[in-house]
């Protein structure tokens, strides 16, 4: 039974982590866009910063900052629902994530470099 209920709580948590993600995402987008009051010329300056590494780092730092999050908010529901072993849960967690999240922004990075 806690089997099915850790793989439905990692399930939950990877989607809020996603919400997380495009949150920030969408803020830093935003907010950078309000610094450069959106001007072309200077995002494009920005994404192609070292050969694409621009891109990608403005693509990885809130997938940082939200796996940061999801540590926190699974240890939060592991404690509330319970569920044994909250720390160790919560680090499976965020690194299942983040090893689900390796390949593509590998393909991204490598992407990036053959069209600059």
């Amino acid at each position: 039974m806690n089997i099915a209920i850790f793989l439905g709580s990692l399930l939950g948590l990877q989607f809020v982590s996603a919400l997380i993600y495009t949150g920030i995402l969408f803020l830093i987008i935003w907010v950078t866009g309000k610094c450069l009051n959106r001007d072309e010329t200077k995002w494009s300056r920005i994404f192609n910063f070292g050969k694409g590494t621009g891109l990608y780092v403005f693509m990885i730092t809130p997938y940082i900052i939200a796996l940061i999050a999801l540590f926190f908010i699974s240890r939060a529901w592991f404690d509330f629902i319970s569920f044994p072993n909250i720390i160790l849960s919560s680090i499976f967690v965020v690194i299942f994530c983040a090893l689900i999240a390796i390949y593509p922004f590998f393909k991204l990075k490598d992407s990036i470099i053959k069209n600059a």
